[in-house]
């Protein structure tokens, strides 16, 4: 981590990084030294929403920015989207809207296919604002659980 600081220290451009790191404890060395300028925890991958929001206003009590990492899917996105509109650090959010049709199939209104001149309105409806497509993910279930009353 020590590293991180040293070359933000030698260069004149922000310095974003945190894709592999994972949970508060894993940013919690890079943000203490300030080593830089932007975190970016995956929502998939650092702990959910929740651990997400924790690192970034961890980063926001160093006046550092947030810029959620996202390479998965539609709901990756989606809850990326909705963390990231809670955070007042946030700078930019990640997103791949070029993958071809059967990627974004999974939810019937995937958030990458709603960009318009490199903007995102807030998703408002329920949940993290996208529906999943059960005609698209229900012949991949491997088991339905239910509740007998």
């Amino acid at each position: 981590m020590d590293a991180y600081r040293e070359l933000k220290n030698k260069v004149n451009i922000p310095i974003a990084t945190g894709e592999r790191l994972f949970t508060r404890y894993g940013f919690r060395r890079i943000i203490e030294l300030r080593a830089v300028d932007i975190v970016q925890p995956d929502p998939g991958t650092c702990g959910g929403i929740l651990e997400v929001w924790r690192i970034g206003s961890m980063a926001e009590t160093y006046n550092m920015r947030i810029a959620p990492h996202n390479c998965g899917g539609p709901v990756l996105t989606a809850a990326a989207v909705q963390v990231s509109a809670c955070l007042s650090n946030f700078v930019i959010q990640e997103m791949f809207p070029y993958r071809p049709d059967i990627h974004y199939n999974i939810v019937e209104n995937p958030l990458e296919r709603q960009i318009k001149k490199g903007r995102l309105a807030l998703p408002t409806a329920p949940g993290l604002g996208v529906t999943l497509n059960h005609r698209a993910v229900d012949p991949f279930r491997v088991a339905h659980v239910t509740l007998d009353a």
